[in-house]
């Protein structure tokens, strides 16, 4: 086993402070900055123009992306779609804990024009996709609360909302980024769903599951790299929690612990990973990324060990643009502590991710 070194660590490894509420935009207009931090809530407005990078900057540099979760076990389900700026794309997977990965789907370009992710005055994230076969929307209506994703693919069929209104508190983050400008992440959690999956054939019931996103939008750096855990389920003691840890890109800002009402700050993460990331062997061998990973906080409130049961991953290199992908899907165990109070957890649904990529 190998623990993971990061290059791109930018805030201190303790616990961040969430007690303000998020502002209504991430740039602030008298000032033209970015306003670093960490908060409690949505933002109205992820726009970052008034920072002003170049067009050509941003069409390099701003990233945008959501990915959105459902768990209701045995299943798990993700989807995502990026806007790289020159070049969208969707991928995702429908994992069963006993039979693995029944949908895999490896990222699938989008047309020009007529793929996105983006913010408007109707929708507050409003993501779409239209490849050769695929049909993504996901989107959120302004003061609606309820998210709506809507999925055509080869591979599977989604139709679901999420209840953000009956969800846990949004984690906002906008941090500074090393070799970049401003990383704005929003993520949500614990949200009530309703609607069904068809994959492979089977129809899937969401109803009565949790559902959970990430929305980011970045002015990011030309090398990027990060180690991310996330897990949704329940503690021993019945209360639904869920996690979500990274080690280098933002850090600690987004490292957190949410309950239903809750909304508990955790220091940045610290992943050992299985030896075949040391010694240098592909990444598109599943096989070898199926050991477990161990997965701690810096401060030491979180003891996990991750189990894969399958593996998502992806390798693409065309010279100017390269990504190194892996994201195992599977079971969390150990404890996480709460100021005081330890959960214990054994076992929830999740993800880990080890992600290298020049963009």
């Amino acid at each position: 086993m190998t623990t993971s070194t990061s290059t791109e660590t930018h805030a201190a490894s303790t616990p961040v402070i969430i007690d303000r509420p998020a502002p209504e935009t991430a740039v602030d207009p008298r000032t033209e900055r970015a306003r670093h931090g960490t908060y409690r809530g949505a933002l109205r407005s992820c726009d970052l123009s008034a920072l002003r990078p170049s067009r050509l900057a941003r069409v390099v540099r701003e990233k945008r992306w959501v990915y959105v979760t459902f768990v209701k076990a045995p299943w798990m389900i993700s989807l995502a779609v990026v806007d790289l700026g020159y070049a969208q794309t969707v991928f995702g997977f429908a994992h069963h804990e006993a039979r693995g990965l029944v949908a895999d789907m490896r990222s699938a370009p989008g047309l020009p024009g007529l793929s996105r992710v983006r913010q408007d005055g109707v929708h507050r994230i409003d993501a779409r996709l239209r490849g050769a076969r695929e049909r993504v929307t996901i989107r959120e209506r302004r003061d609606e609360g309820v998210l709506e994703v809507r999925a055509t693919t080869p591979q599977m069929e989604l139709r679901a909302s999420l209840d953000l209104r009956a969800a846990a508190p949004v984690l906002t983050a906008i941090a500074p980024i090393r070799g970049g400008i401003v990383d704005v992440t929003e993520k949500q959690v614990l949200a009530p769903v309703r609607g069904a999956a068809l994959v492979g054939g089977e129809r899937v019931d969401l109803d009565g599951g949790l559902g959970g996103f990430d929305f980011t939008v970045g002015l990011l750096a030309r090398e990027t790299r990060w180690n991310w855990a996330f897990l949704m389920g329940s503690t021993d003691a019945g209360e639904p929690v869920a996690l979500n840890l990274v080690e280098g890109f933002v850090g600690a800002p987004e490292c957190a612990l949410f309950g239903p009402s809750s909304l508990h700050a955790l220091s940045e993460g610290r992943f050992t990973l299985p030896a075949a990331r040391r010694e240098g062997e592909s990444l598109g061998d599943r096989a070898r990324h199926l050991e477990p990973w161990q997965v701690r906080t810096a401060a030491g409130e979180c003891d996990l060990v991750f189990t894969p049961s399958a593996v998502h991953d992806e390798a693409l290199d065309l010279g100017l643009v390269r990504s190194r992908f892996v994201q195992p899907i599977g079971s969390f165990a150990g404890t996480i502590r709460r100021g005081e109070e330890t959960l214990r957890i054994s076992h929830a649904l999740g993800v880990v991710e080890d992600q290298d990529v020049r963009w």
